[in-house]
């Protein structure tokens, strides 16, 4: 069953709501008539030798017992399969596949697959296996009469009459109230609902505005310090992506490349705060001399973020005190090598410079 929620307005009083009341009024004038029915059939007359008055009453208030339990379970039970039957999903916005354009959502709980399920299988056995199902009323009907102490015929007729109707009586019962009230709950709880997704869905917005903003002040100061550096070489690098570690990713993520290769030592100064690390750039291959001058870029928040090192004996150095580990980026050789090290990645980095 699909409901549009917009077609259940929150009201005082709905129709739903009132042909509930009037369900919950029958239901109830019909307990009274069965408790009524329940407390004349219940009592031992007809027999050849009647009891006398004290067992008679004992007999009365067990039968009686009986009947009543036997009525709540066929209540229940009906009550139970009305409520499969009528557990709403609540279409919002309507049916994005119904125009096409995915323009509403269906929202679903696990509940609610249940109950279609044991619905189409409740109608395919009842379809398929009506007379072993009828069978089974039977027995049902006869085990209850057997333990009824009246005339059998009285009992078994009793006993089914008060089944089929207190199981009717609860099948329209449950199948009511989870109509009107099952589906108003869902529909309220939506609602509530709607204003926190909204709420969060600004939020959301907000943050990503936020880290665009960061962002963007992170590639102007970047984009300030690397002025005195060629055009040429600044076109091999990838753009800012990373607003924390704003050189991550920018030079290819390769500590060696064709006979370069670039390390760091890092040494402790003030236990877990300040970190002196020396950054070395050198040349792994005796005939290919790495060719003077090397670049560093460092994180951004540095008072020089990228420094021009000299190449002495086929290595460059530079040394840096930080509190914490980045990612550092290098371009050597003209601009034809690109170095990437993540600092937080070396294995025997001291454990507070990690982040």
């Amino acid at each position: 069953m699909l409901v549009e929620e917009d077609s259940y307005p929150k009201s005082p009083k709905s129709q739903q709501e009132d042909l509930l009341d009037k369900g919950f009024k029958i239901l109830l004038f019909v307990l009274i008539l069965t408790f009524l029915f329940i407390l004349l059939v219940s009592y031992p007359a007809g027999y050849p030798n009647p009891p006398k008055w004290q067992e008679a009453i004992k007999l009365w208030g067990r039968n009686s017992s009986l009947l009543m339990f036997v009525c709540a379970a066929a209540l229940t039970s009906g009550g139970l399969v009305g409520f499969l039957f009528g557990i709403p999903r609540i279409l919002q916005k309507g049916d994005g596949n119904s125009d096409g354009n995915g323009n509403g959502f269906l929202q679903n709980t696990n509940l609610e697959q249940i109950s279609d399920w044991l619905t189409k299988i409740l109608v395919g056995v009842s379809l398929v296996e009506i007379k072993p199902l009828l069978a089974s009323l039977d027995r049902l009907v006869a085990g209850c009469a057997s333990g009824l102490l009246m005339l059998y015929a009285t009992a078994y007729a009793t006993s089914y009459a008060l089944i089929v109707l207190f199981s009717m009586c609860g099948f329209l019962f449950g199948y009511l109230w989870t109509r009107v009230r099952l589906l108003q709950v869902f529909v309220d709880l939506n609602r509530s609902l709607t204003p926190i997704e909204k709420r969060l869905e600004d939020l959301s917005n907000n943050l990503k505005a936020q880290d665009e903003r960061y962002l963007n002040r992170r590639r102007q100061t970047l984009t300030s310090a690397e002025s005195d550096i060629p055009d040429e070489l600044l076109a091999k690098l990838a753009p800012i992506t990373n607003a924390e570690d704003p050189q991550k990713g920018r030079f290819g993520g390769k500590d060696v490349v064709d006979g370069r290769k670039m390390y760091a030592n890092i040494t402790e100064i003030v236990s877990g705060l300040t970190y002196e690390v020396k950054l070395t750039v050198e040349s792994t291959d005796e005939n290919k001399p790495l060719v003077d001058p090397v670049f560093f870029f460092l994180h951004d928040t540095m008072a020089q973020p990228i420094v021009k090192a000299t190449v002495e004996e086929n290595v460059a150095t530079h040394t840096v005190r930080v509190y914490e580990a980045f990612t550092v980026g290098a371009i050597c050789d003209n601009g034809n090598t690109l170095l990437e090290l993540d600092l937080n990645a070396i294995p025997d980095a001291p454990p507070g410079f990690k982040y």
